[in-house]
């Protein structure tokens, strides 16, 4: 029996990059950490088949379907969860030529999700004539700070002479691929080149439903030193580049750090300076000791909700995989969510809460996580018997 991943009792891990499971495979390397959430993608991109996916706890659309009729007895909209502006994008080139792992000679290629702490890695061999480059990426979303995403990629050359070019993108120019008419929902508001950030706004709706605002800021360390990179901004996108020239057996490690904020939270007007002094407080830590207060964080709540099984490995992968997504995607700590049927892994279903919650999940979390996690999810459901509440919070 071919196997998509590893047997591992801790790890989802993988050796294999097939093209025709790769969408599983983004869905089953998903992570999040309650406020926000993502998709296993590509940091540098993949021009094959992919669906590019990141979401944000409660910030919606109310749309209609693809088919574009009403049945009796439909309501007016749906509200969608709709895939929010991309911040992992780290794209390189090796001397000219894009790395794109669906077009371009690679081998040793791993993935792997870490469910001791949420961690995403990957890494592999991409060769360019006589040049071998070595790129190992690792990204997770921190507990300590939720508004907080920490990427990080290590550059070795292993043959040859490399001149690598990078380019750091906050890109708001997405869609959603379950739409009506491939219509995006996200409108450009501004992006500053100085300060590194690009705020976006959800387009106008005709049901009179309050539009959400989210701010997305980065900020680039290289060997572990803050780098003043080249940064251009145009509608809906910023971009930071640069360059390295490294020689066989020379590394570079580059940090992208980034804040990410709603108007759920935090007015619009109030972000940049939020972000700002977040990402202060972010960057008095390196990648490795942000990575190790998640590991810790992570280990507060396997103590609480591991099960272990003994004698079927494949079981015990199970069971961890799945608390590890439920709580990747819901922790009692926000009573105004709940838990979508896909969570972070993907827009099916639009992010819609069904009844199911009551049957399946609340009795789940009221064994693995404190009290407060169930009753929140109980005060959800109660807030929304009188109809949703669509206007997002703009406190400070």
């Amino acid at each position: 029996m071919n196997r998509l991943f590893d047997l591992d009792p801790w790890v989802i891990a993988t050796h294999t990059l097939a093209p025709a499971t790769k969408r599983l495979q983004e869905s089953l390397t998903a992570i999040g950490n309650g406020y926000m959430g993502m998709r296993g993608n590509f940091e540098e991109g993949y021009s094959g088949d992919t669906l590019r996916g990141t979401y944000l706890g409660g910030v919606w659309f109310p749309d209609q379907t693809r088919v574009g009729w009403w049945k009796n007895g439909y309501p007016p909209y749906f509200g969608k969860a709709i895939n929010a502006p991309s911040f992992i994008d780290l794209q390189f080139t090796v001397d000219g030529e894009r790395v794109n792992l669906a077009k371009g000679r690679y081998r040793d290629f791993a993935l792997s999700l870490d469910l001791h702490q949420g961690l995403v890695t990957r890494s592999f061999i991409y060769e360019v004539g006589h040049v071998q480059v070595q790129f190992t990426f690792r990204r997770f979303l921190a507990l300590q700070m939720k508004q907080a995403a920490f990427i990080e990629v290590a550059i070795q050359v292993l043959q040859g002479q490399a001149q690598i070019d990078y380019a750091a993108k906050l890109d708001g120019n997405v869609v959603n691929e379950d739409s009506n008419y491939d219509e995006r929902f996200w409108v450009p508001v501004q992006a500053d080149a100085a300060a590194n950030w690009l705020q976006m706004v959800t387009k106008p709706n005709p049901y009179d439903v309050p539009q959400f605002t989210v701010l997305l800021q980065q900020a680039l360390r290289l060997n572990g030193q803050p780098i003043a990179a080249a940064v251009t901004a145009s509608a809906g996108e910023v971009v930071a580049t640069g360059h390295l020239a490294l020689a066989a057996g020379q590394q570079a490690v580059l940090e992208k750090d980034v804040i990410v904020l709603t108007s759920r939270d935090v007015a619009p007007s109030n972000q940049p300076t939020v972000a700002q002094a977040l990402m202060a407080q972010l960057q008095q830590q390196s990648f490795t000791e942000a990575l190790a207060m998640q590991t810790q964080l992570w280990a507060q709540r396997w103590a609480q909700c591991d099960v272990e099984i003994t004698g079927d490995v494949a079981a015990q992968q199970g069971i961890r995989f799945n608390l590890a997504q439920l709580l990747m995607t819901y922790d009692g700590a926000d009573p105004r969510l709940n838990v979508g049927p896909k969570g972070f892994s993907g827009e099916k279903y639009g992010g819609a809460t069904y009844w199911d919650t009551e049957a399946y999940v609340v009795p789940m979390y009221l064994g693995i996580a404190p009290p407060a996690a169930a009753r929140a999810l109980l005060q959800y459901r109660y807030d929304q018997l009188l109809g949703p509440t669509t206007t997002p919070s703009s406190k400070d």
